[in-house]
């Protein structure tokens, strides 16, 4: 899915259907007009899937990264055809902010996600204990919804090698954020219930970096 190169990726919108509002958190992708009617290209983060729709269908539109209202289709083609104009002078389709917002704990996100899934069995336990480290690390991040924060955990699928990458390249100068991401990744671990083998594996290799970083932490194992 290409919302990430959307500016217009955490809007609330209400879709009219058998005269009843419906309510959904989306990616607006395109917008074009054809022979008289104006159609926008969305994707919707709880189904994962991208729909079109006529604008006759839309009763209105809100940016929730910074709760600007559209009651007026016209007013958001012109903003979405202004940042088209901006991003061709830029030569980017879209340059926006949502990656440079994880930014600060990307390699955090690529251990955590990588501890989740390295045992085969990922769980929405797993996933929310992801989503609330990246709150609790980037208070930002609250301005993105959740289906859209979901939609983001969904896409890291990092690679044994990205994991030792990330904890070769971690910054050991700030252990007190270091020991909080070990207790998050112990709670991944143990979301099932049990300590896989893979899990216990890779978790020692984290540890064994910790200890020749200095930096001594107790996780009761």
């Amino acid at each position: 899915m290409s919302e990430a190169n959307v500016k217009f990726y955490n809007m609330l919108i209400h879709l009219v259907r058998n005269d009843k509002l419906y309510k959904e958190n989306v990616a607006i992708k395109n917008v074009w007009r054809k022979e008289g009617n104006t159609f926008l290209d969305i994707y919707f983060y709880r189904k994962r899937k991208s729909y079109i729709f006529d604008s006759v269908f839309i009763h209105d539109i809100l940016d929730l990264s910074n709760e600007k209202y559209y009651k007026n289709i016209d007013d958001f083609i012109a903003d979405f055809q202004d940042q088209n104009t901006v991003d061709e002078k830029n030569n980017s389709i879209a340059n926006i902010t949502d990656k440079k917002i994880f930014e600060k704990i990307n390699t955090e996100l690529i251990i955590l996600s990588f501890m989740a899934k390295c045992c085969g069995n990922y769980t929405q336990i797993k996933e929310k204990i992801i989503f609330d480290y990246i709150l609790k690390s980037i208070p930002r991040a609250k301005i993105l919804s959740n289906q859209y924060l979901n939609a983001y955990i969904a896409t890291l699928n990092p690679s044994e090698k990205d994991f030792y990458n990330a904890i070769d390249s971690m910054n050991y100068q700030n252990a007190k954020s270091i020991k909080k991401m070990c207790f998050d990744v112990l709670k991944v671990c143990l979301a099932d219930g049990r300590m896989h083998y893979s899990e216990k594996k890779y978790l020692a290799e984290l540890l064994q970096n910790m200890r020749e970083a200095g930096i001594k932490i107790d996780l009761g194992l």
